[in-house]
């Protein structure tokens, strides 16, 4: 079993293991000593030179190229990185997914001293100091549970922090259940690799970027006994490359990115892993699965704070709330609230100080009635509140039994049984479908409980909504093109199921778009919107009791970059459009509903905040 990495043996056993600075968040970690299986001779890979252009003479004399590709044109991919020593050749690949963060692989970092690698940001020829930009790396982060689980190379993930922002244009990673692409990257679709590695196995890397097509690979087909068995962990691996062989990454390309195209450009959803050795039949290139719902939300905590929107306070108006993770050992896991005054949102005020780690899923409801909401925290065991005092969230904490959430359960917040107190919806994205409640009994939760059979499978987006008006929050799921692009529902009755799921619209929110629930116009009934990411902004106002009447409210709200949002901005009992930048300037936009078939002119209402 080779990593694809190009490192020298001397050098691995050079490099000591490190705990991962989360590691009090995620328990023990075992120490990991990166050893790729194959000999990569006396120094990490220098790209081919010489008058061959690095290129040219290795694949006329290799019995394949990597592996069966050729070379990315200049400026193809302004994302992709090398990662190198200071002062040395290439050894791994990595991709810029924001302007001070490279994502690679776990091994090909684990343990080593930040101040030692150097990246290239944006190059093609490697020997072509005219181009693309370098940065040093001031931080590694590594996955706190890289391989702690099953599988080989569990979790093989790592995030680099840039000395300074890239001036590069990131590449989006995919995410399950926002924007859901899981559509453009399902078994049999041909998905793009890239990197400096190995023409061959065994053979020379190459000073050109290399693309290659593969096709992405059932689970099913992977974790059979002659591919590799239980050494493949659908949880969080992918496979791709032809079942035949002939087409693969290799050595060297280690930590790059596993492409698919979308209608919004390049992106990514996995990360050059391992494999056995390079294009052999039935031993195909297994990627990280950053689509998947625990990675995924790991990166972003790592990359991101996690904004929020709620009434913290009990004014009627939906404030602002951001969350900043940081490391479980050291933080900073503040959160930051901006009230509303019902036009703009006021200075930014810490309301807790040791809150949501990476990897936990933060939101905001009303746990115990009270009129304020609460701040919340999904773990990979249990589901944590915080009250809020309308002026901090140190009112009391509150946490369900250990064992009652997983870390692939998509959890949500909203009050199912017309009681007034939110309580903890859990989506399983295990392929089961089923959705459990823990119900709020306003000082804790009571059992979890089974309230649907199947609902929201994997790759669609499930939220919780009052789509009836009856004052219990229904489910509600956007197929986001996995079965057509239809938003479903299945309606509370109050005590202990959703009913059947039944279709309110055959085609809403497709893949790639932002889809939202919230109340937009005077009725007591909530409506679904979706964010087209150009501008336009849908809006399918309920009727109540079977359908969403869907049509195009703003044409001038949303970049695809943006997190996109609703909340009652001024407390008329209306949504609104919010936005957050989450870039460097980490702007906060507002657009007002009228109530009746649009939102007004969109406005900066936070100058910064959630970055």
């Amino acid at each position: 079993m080779n990593t694809r990495i190009y490192l020298p043996a001397a050098l691995l056993l050079a490099f000591p293991a490190c705990d991962d600075p989360d590691d009090s968040e995620a328990g023990e970690i075992d120490d990991v000593v990166v050893d790729d299986g194959h000999d990569a001779g006396d120094d990490a890979i220098e790209p081919v030179g010489g008058s061959t252009g690095g290129l040219d003479l290795t694949a006329a004399l290799a019995p394949q190229t990597i592996v069966g590709g050729g070379p990315a044109s200049e400026g193809e991919y302004p994302f992709m990185v090398s990662v190198g020593f200071a002062g040395g050749g290439h050894f791994c690949g990595g991709s810029l997914v924001a302007p001070s963060w490279v994502l690679t692989a776990a091994h090909c970092v684990q343990g080593r001293d930040p101040a030692t690698l150097s990246l290239k940001i944006g190059r093609t020829d490697l020997n072509n100091a005219a181009t693309g930009e370098i940065r040093s790396v001031s931080q590694i982060v590594v996955h706190p549970r890289y391989q702690t689980e099953a599988g080989d190379y569990d979790n093989d993930l790592a995030l680099l922090a840039l000395s300074s922002p890239s001036t590069r244009t990131p590449v989006e990673i995919a995410g399950p259940h926002t924007a859901s692409d899981r559509v453009w990257w399902m078994p049999n679709v041909n998905a793009t690799v890239i990197g400096w590695g190995a023409l061959w196995e065994g053979g020379p890397g190459s000073a050109i970027l290399q693309e290659v097509q593969v096709p992405v690979l059932t689970d099913t087909y992977a974790a059979q006994a002659h591919v590799y068995g239980a050494r493949f962990n659908r949880a969080v691996h992918v496979a791709a490359g032809p079942m035949a062989g002939g087409l693969d990454s290799c050595q060297g390309d280690s930590g790059g990115p596993l492409l698919t195209w979308t209608a919004y450009g390049w992106q990514q959803f996995g990360v050059v892993s391992w494999g056995d050795g390079c294009a052999r039949p039935d031993k195909p290139g297994v990627y990280t699965r950053i689509g998947s719902q625990r990675l995924h939300r790991w990166l972003r905590s790592v990359i991101h704070e996690t904004p929020a929107v709620g009434d913290v306070n009990g004014d009627g108006r939906d404030d602002i709330v951001t969350f900043t993770h940081g490391d479980s050992g050291a933080g900073p896991l503040d959160v930051y609230v901006a009230l509303s005054n019902g036009t703009s949102f006021g200075a930014a005020q810490l309301w807790a100080d040791w809150w949501a780690h990476r990897g936990h899923a933060p939101m905001v409801g009303d746990f115990n009635g009270d009129g304020r909401d609460d701040i919340w925290a999904f773990t990979e065991a249990d589901v944590y509140v915080a009250l809020s005092r309308g002026y901090d969230f140190n009112g009391g904490v509150y946490v369900s039994p250990y064992g009652s959430a997983d870390s692939d359960d998509i959890g949500r917040v909203a009050d199912v049984n017309g009681d007034g107190r939110d309580d903890a919806v859990l989506f399983a994205a295990d392929g089961t479908g089923d959705v459990h409640v823990m119900l709020s009994t306003g000082t804790g939760f009571g059992p979890k409980t089974k309230w649907h059979e199947y609902f929201a499978p994997e790759g669609e987006t499930p939220m919780l909504a009052d789509v009836n008006g009856d004052y219990r929050a229904d489910i509600v799921t956007f197929t986001q093109s996995m079965n057509g692009a239809q938003a479903i529902v299945a309606l509370s009755n109050g005590s202990s199921s959703f009913g059947a799921a039944t279709v309110w619209n055959s085609w809403f929110a497709p893949a790639g778009e932002v889809p939202a629930v919230g109340s937009f116009n005077n009725d007591a009934r909530a409506d679904i919107a979706t964010f087209v990411r150009n501008g336009n902004v849908y809006v399918g106002t309920s009727n109540g009791v079977n359908n969403f009447a869907s049509a195009l409210w703003t044409s001038s709200f949303g970049d695809w970059n943006d997190t996109l949002t609703v909340g009652d901005v001024n407390g008329d009992y209306r949504d609104d459009l919010i936005a957050f930048t989450q870039d460097q300037n980490a702007d906060v936009w507002v657009a007002l509903s009228n109530g009746a078939s649009g939102f007004g002119s969109p406005y900066v209402a936070h100058s910064y905040f959630a970055p």
